[in-house]
């Protein structure tokens, strides 16, 4: 986005800048259609192994944390809907 002015620049300035407009852009192509195909791909494959979690304190803190606020939501809903 920031190189689209470059892309309008005229005379020497535009035969100085456009390349370097144009290599910024299309390597920012290559690296967002690379990062759709090839990067998940190898993700999936290096990335197989499975670990066993156990749960630790913070497991706990989230849901309790979880369970408080679903539930101030349900008495929040409760409370609007008896108006």
């Amino acid at each position: 986005m920031s190189n689209l002015p470059i892309f309008s620049l005229e005379g020497i300035e535009g035969k100085m800048f456009k390349p370097m407009a144009q290599t910024v852009a299309f390597a920012l192509l290559g690296a967002f259609i690379l990062s759709l195909t090839y990067i998940p791909m190898m993700s999936a494959l290096f990335l197989k192994k499975r670990v066993s979690h156990q749960r630790n304190i913070s497991d706990k803190m989230m849901d309790f944390l979880s369970a408080l606020i679903k539930n101030i939501y349900q008495g929040s809903y409760v409370f609007q809907s008896s108006y």
